[in-house]
């Protein structure tokens, strides 16, 4: 069985909204869902076979309103002046925690709990019970209507929300502070593959329960705060989702950017114009183990030097063909790239 793992994140939560897209481009299908604070979200949307909707919320999520914050302040806090950040941080404080009526109205207003049950994926999440510090793991068959909503919220909850209690009189912390990672639920239930999708979120991570094939996908830049108000940021984070997440599942090439797959002999016969010297060097550059990433780490720094957008599918022979024709800069990355043979 397929399962998918999404962690805890914030509004790092937007990277997975691209990750799905990638999923559904690949037509790759979960059999079980589970999550940690806003991957609980996702991945409730996910297994309600909303997932396009969950893609929707984030293109369009306005943070501020969604933490119910003034936006006058707000748009003072773009300007990145310390002392509004000091008034914005005494609010908090003085109303015990930034409410969390707007995120509950973000999930009433999305999740269709009837959908949820009827799909034929498994969904579950993690929170973290603050009376005795329990870790609960709760699967759809363990929530009702009254109180999924609440639970999701519950796994989101982080020390900066105002605490309440929420179900059965008591008070929960985000899951993230036990397990932010939580596919051990779908490990103890017999599924052999899962996708684990992290945005480098605050938590913990736990140790795989049994030995099973886990593909971790997680961005290799920033993908912003937990709490970013930067609406380019959230949209540029579910590219980048979308876009890792492809060169996962279609084994492309490539870090920071995402090139066509070429095997270890194509990149090997891009150095016969390369003395011993001068390969060394890069790799020591790049602390590069192969030949193959010497190269691509090369051409991915010309590329970042000279501002190419990230988001596309390259073909690393053209990319190379530009850097001769385009860029004549003294720096031996430079000319390490320029050096390389292209048929």
């Amino acid at each position: 069985m397929i399962g998918l793992s999404l962690e805890g994140g914030g509004i790092k939560g937007s990277y997975q909204a691209g990750a799905y897209l990638a999923f559904k481009k690949c037509h790759i299908k979960f059999d079980g869902i589970v999550g940690t604070s806003i991957g609980a979200f996702n991945g409730a949307m996910i297994a309600a076979n909303c997932g396009d909707k969950m893609v929707e919320i984030w293109q369009n999520l306005d943070v501020a309103n969604a933490l119910c914050f003034d936006q006058d302040k707000v748009a003072k806090l773009k300007k990145k002046n310390p002392l509004v950040y000091i008034d914005f941080f005494k609010d908090i404080l003085k109303n015990k925690g930034i409410s969390t009526d707007g995120i509950q109205k973000l999930v009433a207003e999305n999740l269709d709990y009837e959908k949820l049950m009827a799909s034929k994926i498994e969904y579950g999440l993690c929170t973290v019970r603050v009376k005795d510090l329990k870790p609960l793991y709760l699967m759809k068959e363990d929530l009702t209507k009254n109180n999924i909503n609440k639970y999701i919220m519950n796994s989101c909850y982080l020390p900066i929300f105002k605490m309440e209690k929420t179900v059965d009189d008591s008070y929960f912390l985000d899951g993230g502070f036990y397990d932010n990672a939580p596919y051990n639920m779908l490990i103890n239930k017999g599924y052999d593959t899962i996708y684990n999708v992290g945005m480098h979120g605050i938590g913990f991570t736990r140790k795989p329960s049994h030995d099973v094939k886990i593909i971790n996908i997680k961005p290799i830049r920033s993908t912003g705060g937990i709490l970013t108000f930067n609406k380019d940021k959230i949209h540029e984070s579910i590219k980048m989702g979308y876009y890792d997440t492809l060169r996962v599942l279609k084994n492309y090439d490539g870090y920071n950017y995402v090139f066509k797959y070429r095997n270890k002999l194509y990149y090997k016969r891009m150095l016969k114009k390369i003395g011993k010297r001068e390969l060394r060097r890069v790799k020591n550059f790049f602390f590069a183990q192969t030949d193959k990433q010497a190269i691509i780490y090369a051409v991915e720094y010309v590329m970042q030097r000279e501002k190419i957008d990230y988001y596309k599918i390259y073909n690393i022979r053209k990319e190379i063909k530009k850097i001769k024709k385009n860029y004549e800069k003294d720096n031996f990355v430079y000319n390490f790239v320029r050096n390389l043979r292209v048929l």
